[in-house]
């Protein structure tokens, strides 16, 4: 992907933004006209109009450098006279039967500095069905994978008694393409909750709203439509407080897991 400038992070929330860049630098990757993406999903141009598979995220596992922080924070307090390129860039490191691992870095142009690191599991999804589609050619392909970064599985967390919840609607502006919920949709309705639980006394501890968002791990059982109403449940971890969960359900059913890992308490507050 050609080099952006860091004011794309800059404002209050920076999370949804950065969900953004890995979905556009992955369009860009499958629209390019040629190399082992556009093999993996041909006619992707065709995706809109005229599908012949979706493509549904199963994992994200987002990690966050405190150069970028410091980097965002700067480039703040010089009121946007501060110049720092930046460039975003995808690999595939695994592909199965039916889903593909996918490797994401956003590096400051200069320094080669890693500010962001992503890996993002996608499964192929039949789209009358909605169910897991063999990828053509997909084991050919798997031989041409040189990335070797793997990523660990992640992990679904039962809801304890006594969670904080929030209540929220799926609004068209929520969707994407895939005419379901966007990922970078449910980061809001976990942030909106996390702070509702702060605002509301839940959250004693005060390293929330002093720390930055180190990692955030997010797996996907499932999605939800317009109009769906999704009960956003949040704790934190018994031996971590530094470390908040999320469940968000749909008619009882939990159908996204989340967990954003804080790092320890700063001078300056969060803008995520």
């Amino acid at each position: 992907m050609n080099s952006l400038m860091l004011e794309f992070f800059v404002g209050n929330f920076q999370l949804y933004s950065m969900m953004k860049l890995f979905q556009q630098v992955t369009d860009g990757a499958l629209l390019h006209p040629e190399g082992i993406y556009r093999e993996l999903a041909p006619d992707y141009e065709d995706y809109v109009y005229n599908p012949k598979y979706l493509l549904f995220t199963i994992t994200h596992e987002l990690e966050i450098s405190l150069k970028l922080y410091e980097l965002i924070n700067t480039l703040t307090m010089c009121k946007n006279s501060y110049n720092c390129p930046i460039r975003a860039s995808s690999q595939l490191c695994h592909i199965g039967t039916s889903s593909y691992v996918e490797y994401f870095e956003v590096i400051q142009d200069g320094t080669d500095d890693i500010l962001l690191s992503c890996h993002n599991h996608t499964v192929m999804i039949d789209p009358q069905t909605r169910r897991p589609k063999a990828i053509p050619n997909g084991s050919e392909l798997a031989k041409r994978i040189t990335n070797t970064k793997s990523s660990k599985r992640v992990q679904p967390m039962a809801p304890p008694t006594g969670a904080f919840c929030n209540i929220v609607k799926v609004q068209y502006t929520d969707t994407d393409t895939n005419s379901h919920a966007n990922q970078a949709s449910y980061v809001t309705f976990c942030i909106n909750t996390l702070f509702g639980a702060v605002k509301q006394g839940y959250f004693t501890k005060d390293k929330l709203y002093n720390g930055n968002i180190r990692k955030v791990t997010m797996l996907y059982t499932g999605e939800s439509l317009i109009d769906d109403q999704l009960l956003v449940k949040t704790w934190q971890d018994r031996a971590e407080d530094s470390k908040v969960y999320f469940a968000l359900e749909k008619k009882g059913n939990i159908i996204v897991h989340c967990s954003f890992d804080y790092y320890p308490k700063t001078k300056q507050p969060s803008q995520l």
